[in-house]
């Protein structure tokens, strides 16, 4: 029997970051908390059921307003203990917890920050002093059996990721970014090596490049469920091409040593990039998508930048006022 519920709030924006957030953190939180059973409530059901197969999740209704996607105010629900807000770019938080609290009928709402966002919330993650850690996780052994099935899954042999947003701005600069990391580093390094090297992409740009590159072959895999993807980080070749916060925070807590990561900057997520690139940790730090230097980050950056450290005693706090209150 659980003690109580709270709702896990998930409206999804740009690429696949806002959904390994989530899932993340409701890993974080099923440990910490075993009594306590916490449900995912999305707008993109079926995506999160292709990335988790064990959590609990729920529908949300949802409507277009101007530039974002918002609570539909006519949906019914259950009642929750608390609500947290998952990742949401408006600053409009203040009537977005009035809709919540009307429909899921709690007053215990908690909105969560996308990493070093401007915007100050109730849990604020990022990298650097003030904020409350990014979310690292510690590596589970994979046998070379297990590997090789989930690469025979995919039909895998000699392959890049490319973990990179795309659609983002009129000018098509996602594009040029995946182009200059294929013809630049792919083909350059693997194609007088290899037969054949695939690459991983976006929808949006196989759409656009499928048969464009001699030597390459792209491929249309993603989304890709969260426990699959850990273990083609590893088995992939060292290069890799990812983007905003996610992806990279999965990279660096695998294969730090092992990976050459080249990192794409993204408008919304510059204030991350800039704070990660101040840190004293890294070396070769000026990398951007077109200079293409690689980054190393210490076991240091690591430490001092761990959400289970940082993080998880704001949360002891929340869970403690919600079971005072109620």
């Amino acid at each position: 029997m659980y003690k109580s519920r709270i709702l896990l709030l998930s409206i999804p924006l740009y690429g696949f970051g806002d959904f390994i957030y989530t899932v993340k953190l409701l890993k974080y939180l099923n440990e910490w908390y075993p009594d306590i059973l916490f449900e995912i409530g999305t707008n993109e059901f079926q995506k999160y059921k292709k990335l988790i197969k064990d959590a609990s999740l729920i529908k949300i209704k949802t409507k277009y307003s101007v530039d974002y996607i918002v609570l539909d105010k006519n949906g019914k629900y259950k009642s929750y203990d608390s609500v947290f807000i998952m990742p949401y770019t408006q600053n409009e938080t203040k009537i977005y917890k009035t809709v919540i609290k009307k429909l899921f009928k709690t007053n215990y709402i908690f909105d969560f920050n996308a990493y070093n966002s401007g915007y100050k919330r109730d849990i604020n993650p990022g990298i650097g002093k003030g904020f409350d850690g990014v979310f690292f996780s510690d590596p589970e052994p994979i046998s070379k059996r297990k590997s090789n099935l989930i690469k025979d899954k995919y039909n895998l042999d000699k392959f890049v990721i490319v973990w990179a947003a795309a659609n983002y701005d009129s000018t098509n600069n996602w594009v040029k970014c995946i182009d200059g990391f294929i013809s630049n580093i792919v083909q350059k390094k693997y194609t007088s090596k290899f037969k054949s090297v695939q690459v991983m992409v976006p929808s949006e740009y196989y759409n656009l490049r499928k048969g464009y590159f001699q030597g390459i072959e792209l491929l249309d895999l993603y989304p890709i469920e969260f426990q699959d993807m850990q273990v083609l980080i590893k088995e992939s070749l060292p290069e890799i091409l990812t983007t905003g916060d996610q992806s990279i925070v999965d990279v660096v807590n695998c294969c730090n040593k092992t990976k050459y990561i080249y990192y794409q900057i993204v408008p919304w997520r510059r204030s991350f990039a800039k704070r990660f690139y101040e840190l004293p940790h890294l070396r070769n730090s000026n990398t951007s998508c077109n200079s293409f230097h690689k980054i190393h980050i210490s076991d240091k950056f690591k430490r001092d930048n761990d959400f289970r450290i940082k993080g998880k005693i704001k949360i002891d706090k929340i869970i403690s006022s919600i079971y005072i209150s109620s």
